[in-house]
């Protein structure tokens, strides 16, 4: 009888929540889930998400930058998503004089809204299967190095047919751990200009105290134009550009989301990991998860303070900030889901499971995945004291800054024109380092890393400098005698020396202080990296072959392809929950939250004077349900990192919310998913309109959009 029902727990634990669980492939929808989407409510067709034979939902979907989503919202290359992905941009564009970032921002006319250098959108025009073509051929009797040589050369063939060089680019992924392959042709649009956002304390309202919790009251919004050439094609900046003609934009509506509705988020998540053996997730939780929150609560504690204290060093770090913190509390969360859920274990009782009814074949591969793991332990704990710790330190990555200087200096043979070609380099590289830098601070975070890896580092992977240094007394003489006084770190004095530079003079650079501090510290990371590569290249190797039987032999199983920055379908509805006993949790919030959390005291919970006016007022225009404005909701979703700007759709593939976080309690979903824990947190599209049109004055902007009321 307990056999019995240890087996149903195991098969409710890896398919009760299947059906909704998931990161699809839209080209794939009509085959796999467009029958259940319509179960759920879905009232369009799969075609109508995806489709290359007309305008469908793909086309107001774009990839922001490198790392976000954000999707087009009027005929004019109007472009929305999260403020925690604008935020770089409006820091780069901000100064103490023209605080963008702390105010906010509305520009008023075509003609006020700024460019922003650098910044690209990147829309999909089709999804192919190449496996047949990539794999071709390719034998399993060939080593690592070999198939990945055949492989990225197939990938360079097919990328480089499909590539026009200027307009479309394409680009091959592997999916299912390398058992397939699909070639992804877009279209990259590089003048973006920024439109408008609230000030910080609305885009972030909440902060780290809130930050991956529930119940939420962030404007979590910025605003951004695509610009294009005459032909409506993509063009580098030009103020004769105009802006872009949508081929599809969303329309929005504000009839109100009720618990049970369907939804859908399309996006580009970055990165998830379903099908990790037990012991690859155990590195993970046991190890890697730890350090990383030790060494980042570190660094944290000495940005947060010093940010507090003054306006310069804030506008400085906001963004590095916010990146950091992200990480560090989803990092806790996830350790806390995978414990509570016994994450690890239940995946053991799984492989047990697989490796019966694949008679055996399983076992072989997850004890050469298990040996693996554990000669990269070892080697994985000192790294993660560099990646995070030691090459935390700003000053460490100076030293990579002149390998390029040094190498034409050292060559009899480098003309006059190149070597001023990388010393104008080196100087505007330094221009930009010095303008998000701080001295003060970065002197504080060099004490506390090299303090920590001291504690941590296995002796053979300390850097040499450590031989002199036998306490903390020690260490703290070091840093003072690091950044007073060397060239590298005063930036006056480099931009001196570059515009009078000689080849003899690079010995200067060769025998400074932090260069040579530097060089240590990216030496031994560097052979840290070495010692680990041929062992990933295995678990590589094992990994593909321990999901291809997985796929074979778990015909229970809907698999999905785990998420790599690629264009992605994930539906669920919108949900309460309940994550402990006695605790339940409202699908929405409204602005009668923000009222409540308001506390100018607390950096967290500021709020903007006019806008609490507004509420307090309950003025809303015509965004106000039930004496208050909706804030946010709740959906069971599966999304991750990289889903954030991400539309969150209704049952007719109109805009009801924008994507901008996960609840605590479900933060494991990268590795395992639970449909009554797991939820995503969506910004309702009631306060982005009323932020903008009664906060923002913005009704331009307004009048671009369509809005189902």
């Amino acid at each position: 009888m307990k056999k019995t029902i240890s087996f149903i727990i195991l098969f409710l634990f890896f398919h009760s929540s299947n059906a909704r669980e998931g990161m699809w492939f839209p080209q794939l929808l009509e085959q796999l889930n467009e029958t259940e989407m319509r179960q759920l409510g879905m009232k369009i067709s799969a075609e109508d998400i995806y489709s290359v034979n007309k305008s469908s939902l793909k086309d107001a979907v774009v990839q922001f930058g490198g790392g976000c989503t954000g999707e087009i919202i009027s005929e004019r290359g109007l472009l929305i998503t999260n403020h925690h992905c604008g935020v770089s941009q409006i820091q780069s564009l901000s100064s103490i004089e023209n605080n963008l970032l702390k105010n906010g921002f509305w520009a008023m006319s075509d003609t006020a809204e700024i460019p922003v250098p650098g910044l690209t959108v990147t829309f999909v025009k089709e999804i192919i299967d190449v496996t047949s073509i990539i794999l071709a051929n390719v034998s399993e009797d060939l080593n690592e190095q070999e198939r990945n040589l055949i492989i990225k050369s197939k990938s360079d063939s097919i990328e480089k047919a499909r590539t026009d060089g200027k307009n479309i680019k394409a680009f091959v992924r592997s999916f299912y751990s390398g058992n397939e392959y699909f070639l992804f042709i877009t279209q990259v649009f590089r003048d973006i200009r920024f439109v408008g956002a609230p000030p910080v304390s609305v885009g972030k309202f909440g902060g780290e105290t809130d930050n991956w919790l529930w119940p939420r009251h962030t404007g979590d919004f910025s605003l951004f134009r695509i610009y294009c050439d005459s032909l409506n094609l993509p063009a580098d900046y030009s103020k004769n550009n105009v802006p872009y003609t949508s081929m599809k934009f969303l329309e929005i509506n504000i009839e109100g989301v009720k618990e049970n509705d369907f939804t859908f988020v399309y996006g580009f998540p970055g990165r998830t990991n379903e099908y990790l053996s037990a012991s690859s997730l155990d590195l993970i939780y046991s190890q890697t998860n730890p350090n990383k929150i030790k060494i980042r609560e570190e660094r944290l504690n000495i940005w947060r303070t010093d940010m507090n204290s003054n306006d310069t060093i804030y506008l400085k770090y906001a963004p590095r900030f916010k990146t950091l913190a992200n990480y560090y509390k989803k990092w806790r969360g996830e350790n806390l889901g995978l414990k509570s859920f016994n994450v690890v274990e239940q995946k053991k009782r799984y492989e047990s499971k697989i490796n019966a009814e694949s008679n055996g074949m399983a076992q072989p591969i997850l004890d050469n995945i298990e040996a693996v793991n554990e000669r990269l332990k070892p080697l994985s704990y000192n790294s993660d004291f560099f990646v995070d710790g030691l090459l935390g330190i700003e000053i460490a990555g100076l030293s990579q800054k002149f390998t390029k200087l040094i190498t034409l200096s050292q060559s009899d043979t480098t003309s006059k024109e190149v070597l001023n070609k990388e010393l104008e380099r080196l100087k505007a590289d330094y221009r930009g380092f010095h303008k998000n830098y701080s001295k003060k601070t970065d002197r504080k975070i060099c004490l506390a890393m090299l303090n920590l890896a001291d504690k941590h580092l296995s002796q053979e992977y300390k850097p040499a400098f450590y031989s002199n240094l036998k306490n903390e007394n020690d260490i703290e003489e070091y840093t003072d005698r690091l950044f007073d006084g060397s060239l590298l770190t005063d930036t006056s004095s480099m931009m001196k020396y570059l515009s009078a530079f000689k080849k003899r003079k690079i010995k200067r650079v060769l025998t400074d202080k932090v260069y040579l501090f530097g060089k240590e510290i990216t030496g031994v990371s560097k052979l840290l990296n070495e010692k680990m590569a041929p062992l990933n290249i295995e678990l590589g190797r094992l990994q593909r072959n321990y999901v291809s039987i997985l796929r074979s032999v778990d015909k229970e199983r809907k698999f999905y392809p785990d998420a790599n920055s690629t264009l992605r379908v994930a539906y669920g509805n919108v949900k309460s929950m309940n994550p402990s006993d006695g605790k339940i949790y409202n699908y929405f919030t409204t602005t009668d939250g923000i009222l409540e959390k308001i506390d100018n005291s607390n950096p967290d919970f500021e709020f903007p004077a006019g806008l609490e006016k507004l509420i307090r007022d309950k003025d809303f225009g015509a965004y106000g349900k039930n004496g208050s404005v909706p804030v946010a909701f709740l959906a069971s979703n599966h999304t991750t990192n990289g889903n954030s700007g991400s539309p969150v759709l209704n049952a007719k593939g109109q805009l009801i919310g924008i994507n901008f976080d996960r609840v605590w309690e479900g933060n494991m979903s990268d590795y395992f998913f639970d449909e009554n824990t797991c939820r995503n947190i969506a910004m309702d599209m009631h306060y982005f309109l009323f932020v903008v049109e009664k906060y923002g004055k913005a009704s331009r902007l307004i009048e671009e959009m369509k809005i189902i009321r």
